[in-house]
């Protein structure tokens, strides 16, 4: 689909445009640069018979303006192309370019199940605090600290917090869900 219109300038603006979402698709199959630049060109076309076409330009910038600079909002969509692409045909070589692509997303996604998974187990410390209370807590010996959490085997050794140990993990569980919440919020903001 090749989009014509009237206005030169506006022809001129939109084909740049299009060029620029081709630069960011090269990494992809030739077929999923076209489904992309297809799905673009639709969105532009069909955006544009929803206006008036009074001024061709004028209604192909604000168009142009919504979808973005194809450079911010096409990486997601091309790496995520491209790990299916590389799922698809297991090829090392398409394997290490998906990656590449999405180190990024994954560090935040491995840091967000790291945020999830010790809010779990600190939660989960308030329960066991009650269940054994012998055996939970922050333990010391010989002037050393040698467990936070549950410790089996308590001879010899000293818990330190007592009472404070369920406020004090309670205070870390709450810290750790707000930070959850802070992630995730700029998580979907660089979308």
């Amino acid at each position: 689909m090749t989009i014509v219109l009237h206005n030169k300038a506006a022809q001129k603006v939109c084909e740049s445009y299009l060029k620029r979402v081709s630069r960011m698709t090269q990494v992809l199959s030739k077929e999923g640069q076209q489904d992309i630049l297809l799905e673009i060109e639709s969105h532009i076309y069909e955006s544009l018979q929803q206006h008036s076409l009074d001024n061709e330009l004028d209604a192909l910038l604000a168009i142009l303006e919504k979808l973005g600079e194809p450079e911010e909002f096409l990486v997601e969509m091309v790496a995520e192309r491209k790990m299916e692409e590389a799922a698809r045909t297991a090829n090392p070589l398409h394997l290490i370019h998906a990656f590449r692509l999405n180190i990024s997303r994954g560090i935040a996604y491995v840091f967000m199940a790291l945020l999830y998974l010790f809010t779990f187990c600190f939660t989960l410390l308030i329960p066991l605090k009650l269940i054994f209370p012998a055996q939970v807590g922050l333990f010391k010996e010989a002037g050393r600290f040698v467990s936070f959490g549950y410790l089996s085997k308590t001879e010899g050794t000293s818990e330190v917090l007592g009472g404070w140990f369920i406020p004090l993990v309670l205070g870390i569980v709450i810290i750790l869900y707000f930070s959850i919440v802070v992630s995730l919020r700029l998580l979907t903001q660089r979308r």
